[in-house]
C-alpha cells in the first residue's frame, strides 16, 4: 500500500537548512496584545515583513496532528458489551438458573412460591411437625400464635390451622419435643411455655425480656434457652418442667447484676444458668461437641460455653453486628452468618404495627422482666423488631430501601482459626442451609437467594422470591416418593445421595412459604437487569464463546430496547432474537439500553453458558473542530515524517489487553516539535479535528476573499491538520476561512459525514504602513517627536526611533491609549541629553503584521 502523499504547497518552495528560531503565532481575535519585542537593525525594511517577534505575541504553538491513517489494526466501527451473567442479572430474574461469581449462568433449583391462607403479619421460625415433612409448626408475631401448615407439594399449596395463642406478641424459638409437645419462647416477658394438644401443660418467666432461640440436647431431655437484655444461656430440665407446677418468680435482680450462681436469681429446680455474656443478646445457639456455640448482639460476638457451664469464651470478636444463624456441622466445624450495620435492627427491619388495646393479664402474679406499663419494651436483639403489647393486621407495606450494611459468612474449622468465605455489601444474611457442597443463603431486603460452592469457593445466585425476606431455610427430608438428588448438578457436581434437594422456606413481606427445589423440572429462564450501551446503536449479534452440556438450538434468546433510561416505560416488546450461524440476531433493533431474555429447556440440567458478548453498532457522531490557529506570517514549516498506512503491532502487554486497536494520543506526532525557519510569503494554519466515534477523517483548508464567492482549496483531502501556503500571488486584504472534515474509510461510503467549519478570518497584508506625517517639537526639558500614518489592512501597534548618535527608542502607546485603528499616532517624549549631537533620526512605524515602513528627519 502507497503512502499518503503530503499536501501540495502553494506554491511549493525548496527546503531550507532547519535554523533555532522561535515559533511566532498569530493571536486569535480575542488575544491580549503584548509589548515583547527584539531589538531591530538599523537598516531599513520598506516592503518586507521584519521576522522578528516585535509587537506580535509569543504564544505556545502546541498542536496534535491526527494520525488518523487506516491501519490494518484499526478499530471496527462496532463493539461490543461484555455480559457478566452474575452481576448483569437479579435473583428475582432466575428461573430454574443460577449465576455464578466466575460471569457463567448454570443450571440451577426452581424455586416456587406456595399458594395458602394468610394467617399473620410477621412469621418468625419453622419447625417440622411430622417425619414424612409434610407438617410444619410456625411461630408468628404480632399476635403470640402458633399455627400448623400443611403441605401439598404436589399442587404448591398449604393449609393452615391455629394451635395456640399465646399471652406473649411473638414467638421467636420453638422446637418439638420427641413425645410431641411443643417449647415455645417468646417477647417482650421472656415466656417458656410447654404446649401438649394445644394447651399450656407448663409455663415459666425466665428474667429477660425475650427468648431468642432454644436447642435441645442430644437425648432431648435437655433444653438449652438463649435469652436476650440479659443475654443468658439456661439449662431446662424438659422432665422436671413438664410435672413442674411451681409459680413463677415474682422478682428479678437487675440485668447489670453479677449473676453467676442460680441463689442469686431464684430459680426455679427444673432451670439453671449455664452462663452468661456481657452482650445484651444471646441471639443464636447450635450444639457442638461437647460445647455451645453462642452468636450475641448488637456487637455480634460469638462464643463457646461448656455443656456443663462456666465462663463463656469468644471466638471471635466484632462490632456492630448481629449473629443472624449459626449451622454446625457433624466433623465439629461451624459455619456463621453475620450481618454488619450501625442502625439499630428495629430501624431497619420492622415494620411499624399499629398498636391495639392491650389484652387482659391471665396470671396474677406479675411477670419479672417486663417493662412498666407507661414504658415502652426494651430494645431487642438485631433481627427482632421492637414489640408491641399486641398489633392488629398490618396495611401493605412500602418498598425497603437499600440495606446499608454488610454480611459475612464465616467457617470456624474444628481446630483452627475463623476465616470469611462470603461477604456482600448492601445485604443482609438471615439463614443459612447446606446441601453438598453448596452453602445455600437467604439474603433481604430484596428476597435474594445466594449459594457458595465450597470446593469450587465461587458464589452462586439462585432464583429468589417475590417476598423481601427470608428468616429461615429448612431441608425436606428425602423421601423414596422425592425425586432423586443423585443427579450431578453444575454448581454441585457429586452430591451425596442423602442430600436433600428440597428446601422449604419461611418468607416474609409478604409473609408465606416457599420451595426451593433443586432436582425438579422447570422452566429456565434468566432476564438480564438493564444494560447500558453507552448511546444510542443498532443491535447486532449476542455471542456465547462456549456452551456446555447442551446446543445453541437448546438456547432462546428475546430482546428489548428502549432510549429512555426508566426501568419501566418506553420498552418495546420482547423481540425473538433466531440462530444465525453462530450468533442470535434480532433485526433491526435500535436502543441506548437493552434488556436480554435467555431460556433453556427443562432438560439441560447440567448446561453452563460462558459469558457472552452482545455487539452493536454505536450511532455515528459528527466530528467536530476541537482548535484552530494560524501563525505570524513570514515563517515555513519542516513537516514531520508522513503518517503510514500500516501501524505497528501493541509492543506491550498493557497496550495488547488495553483493548484499543488505534495509537493512543500520546504516540501521535505533534506539531510542536516541528522545525522552523523564515521564509518570507509564506502561511502557516493548524487545527485539530476530533470524532467522538473514533472515525478515520480527512480535511481540506480553503479560502476566499472576503465579498467574494469563489473558494481556494489550499489542501485538500489531507489526513494531517496543519496547511502552509504562498501569499505572494494572493491580493491583500481579508480572506474568510473554513475546514471541512470527511469520514473515511473503514466507515461504510453512504455512512460517511461531512463538515464544514467555518474559521477565523485570514489577514494577507503584504504592504507596510504609511507615514503621513513627522512632527518635532522642543520643550524646556523634553524632545517630543511625533510620528502618524495609516494602514490598508492592518492595525499600527507601534513605532520606533533610531538617532544618529546611537540611541534606540520605541513608543508603543498610540495617543489616544487604545490601539484600535488602522490609523494611529505615536509621541516619544525624550529627555534632551538623550539626543544631544543627534543631527538625525530614523523613525519606523509598524503593523500587527511585522510590516514596516521607515523615514529619516533631521532634527
Amino acid at each position: 500500500m502507497a503512502k499518503n502523499p503530503i499536501p501540495k504547497l502553494l506554491p511549493p518552495f525548496p527546503p531550507l537548512p532547519p535554523t533555532n528560531f522561535p515559533t511566532p503565532i498569530m493571536p486569535t481575535k480575542h488575544a491580549a496584545p503584548t509589548n515583547s519585542r527584539m531589538t531591530l537593525p538599523l537598516s531599513r525594511h520598506t516592503s518586507q515583513p521584519r521576522h522578528r517577534p516585535l509587537f506580535v505575541p509569543f504564544v505556545c504553538f502546541v498542536v496534535l496532528i491526527s494520525t488518523s491513517a487506516s491501519s490494518i489494526f484499526a478499530a471496527p466501527l462496532s463493539r461490543s458489551l461484555p455480559i457478566d451473567f452474575f452481576r448483569d442479572i437479579s435473583s428475582r430474574n432466575l428461573k430454574g438458573l443460577a449465576t455464578r461469581s466466575d460471569g457463567r449462568l448454570v443450571a440451577g433449583p426452581v424455586l416456587t412460591d406456595l399458594s395458602g391462607p394468610a394467617f399473620a403479619d410477621i412469621l418468625w421460625t419453622l419447625e417440622s411437625s411430622s417425619p414424612d415433612s409434610t407438617r410444619w409448626l410456625v411461630g408468628t408475631g404480632p399476635e403470640g400464635k402458633i399455627f400448623e401448615l400443611t403441605l401439598d407439594l404436589t399442587a404448591n399449596t398449604y393449609t393452615s390451622r391455629e394451635i395456640a395463642d399465646l399471652d406473649d406478641t411473638h414467638v421467636f424459638a420453638l422446637r418439638r419435643l420427641p413425645d410431641g409437645a411443643l417449647l415455645a419462647g417468646t417477647s417482650p416477658h421472656g415466656t417458656l411455655s410447654l404446649i401438649r394438644d394445644g394447651k399450656i401443660v407448663s409455663r415459666a418467666t425466665l428474667p429477660a425480656d425475650t427468648i431468642h432461640d432454644i436447642q435441645l440436647s442430644r437425648d432431648a431431655a435437655l433444653a438449652y434457652i438463649a435469652t436476650g437484655n440479659p443475654g443468658r444461656i439456661y439449662e431446662l430440665d424438659l422432665k422436671k418442667f413438664a410435672a413442674s407446677t411451681l409459680p413463677v418468680p415474682d422478682s428479678q435482680p437487675s440485668a447489670s447484676q453479677p449473676s453467676t450462681l442460680n441463689s442469686q436469681l431464684s430459680l426455679p429446680a427444673f432451670l439453671r444458668l449455664l452462663g452468661e455474656i456481657k452482650d445484651r443478646n444471646a441471639r443464636r445457639l447450635a450444639l457442638l461437641g461437647d460445647n455451645l456455640v453462642i452468636g450475641s448482639a448488637p456487637k455480634g460476638n460469638l462464643y463457646t460455653l461448656p455443656l456443663t457451664g462456666g465462663e463463656p469464651l469468644i471466638l471471635q470478636e466484632n462490632r456492630d453486628a448481629e449473629v443472624a444463624t449459626l449451622l454446625p456441622q457433624p466433623n465439629g466445624d461451624l459455619y456463621a452468618a453475620l450481618v454488619f450495620s450501625n442502625q439499630q435492627a428495629e430501624s431497619r427491619l420492622n415494620r411499624p404495627q399499629p398498636a391495639r388495646t392491650p389484652a387482659a393479664p391471665t396470671e396474677a402474679t406479675a411477670t419479672p422482666g417486663a417493662p412498666a406499663p407507661d414504658q415502652p419494651p426494651a430494645p431487642n436483639a438485631p433481627g427482632t423488631p421492637p414489640v408491641p403489647p399486641t398489633a392488629a393486621p398490618t396495611p401493605p407495606l412500602a418498598p425497603i430501601p437499600q440495606f446499608p450494611g454488610r454480611s459475612s459468612i464465616v467457617y470456624f474449622p474444628k481446630n483452627g482459626l475463623p476465616e470469611t468465605v462470603v461477604s456482600r455489601s448492601n445485604l443482609a444474611f438471615y439463614a443459612l442451609a447446606r446441601r453438598s457442597d453448596t452453602l445455600i443463603i437467604a439474603g433481604g431486603e430484596q428476597g435474594d437467594i445466594l449459594g457458595y460452592d465450597l470446593p469450587a469457593r465461587l458464589g452462586l445466585t439462585f432464583p429468589g422470591t417475590a417476598s423481601a425476606q427470608i428468616n429461615q431455610i429448612v431441608p425436606l427430608t428425602v423421601s423414596a416418593s422425592a425425586p432423586s438428588v443423585s443427579q450431578p448438578s453444575t454448581f454441585n457436581p457429586q452430591p451425596s445421595a442423602s442430600a436433600p434437594s428440597r428446601f422449604l422456606l419461611l418468607r416474609n413481606n409478604t409473609p408465606g412459604l416457599a420451595l426451593l427445589d433443586f432436582a425438579a423440572p422447570g422452566p429456565r429462564e434468566a432476564e438480564t437487569k438493564r444494560l447500558d450501551l453507552g448511546s444510542p446503536a443498532t443491535l447486532g449479534a449476542l455471542r456465547f464463546p462456549r456452551i456446555r452440556e447442551a446446543t445453541p438450538a437448546d438456547l432462546t434468546v428475546k430482546v428489548r430496547t428502549t432510549f429512555a433510561a426508566d426501568e419501566a416505560e418506553s420498552w418495546t416488546p420482547w423481540l425473538a432474537a433466531p440462530l444465525r450461524e453462530d450468533g442470535w440476531l434480532a433485526d433491526n433493533q435500535r436502543g441506548r439500553y437493552v434488556k436480554l431474555q435467555i431460556s433453556l429447556p427443562a432438560s439441560a440440567a447440567n448446561a453452563q453458558l460462558d459469558k457472552p458478548d452482545l455487539f452493536f453498532l454505536p450511532q455515528n457522531r459528527r466530528p467536530s473542530l476541537t482548535e484552530f490557529r494560524i501563525a505570524a506570517p513570514g515563517f515555513s514549516l519542516v513537516p514531520p515524517s508522513p503518517s503510514t498506512d500500516f501501524q505497528s503491532p501493541p509492543s506491550t502487554l498493557g497496550q495488547l489487553l488495553g483493548g484499543s486497536d488505534r495509537p493512543s494520543s500520546s504516540s501521535r506526532n505533534s506539531l510542536n516539535s516541528a522545525r522552523i525557519f523564515p521564509q518570507p510569503g509564506l502561511q502557516i494554519v493548524t487545527w485539530t479535528l476530533s470524532d467522538a466515534d473514533d472515525d478515520e477523517l480527512r480535511s481540506t483548508f480553503s479560502i476566499r476573499r472576503a465579498g467574494t464567492s469563489d473558494w481556494l482549496d489550499l489542501a485538500v483531502n489531507t489526513t494531517d491538520t496543519f496547511a502552509q501556503f504562498d501569499t505572494t500571488h494572493l491580493a491583500d486584504g481579508v480572506y474568510d476561512t473554513r475546514v471541512t472534515a470527511t469520514e473515511q474509510a473503514p466507515r461504510p461510503f453512504a455512512d460517511r459525514l461531512t463538515v464544514t467549519f467555518e474559521t477565523d478570518d485570514l489577514v494577507i497584508d503584504k504592504t507596510p504602513p504609511v507615514i503621513t506625517e513627522v512632527k518635532v517639537a522642543r520643550t524646556a526639558d523634553a524632545l517630543l517627536i511625533t510620528v502618524s500614518g495609516r494602514d490598508a489592512v492592518s492595525l499600527l501597534i507601534g513605532a520606533e526611533f533610531v538617532f544618529n548618535n546611537g540611541h534606540r527608542a520605541e513608543a508603543t502607546q498610540p495617543d489616544d491609549a487604545i490601539r484600535d485603528s488602522r490609523a494611529e499616532s505615536f509621541t516619544l517624549r525624550l529627555e534632551p541629553e538623550k539626543a544631544l549631537n543627534a543631527t538625525t533620526v530614523e523613525v519606523l512605524l509598524y503593523d500587527e503584521l511585522g510590516y514596516a515602513t521607515s523615514r529619516r528627519i533631521t532634527l
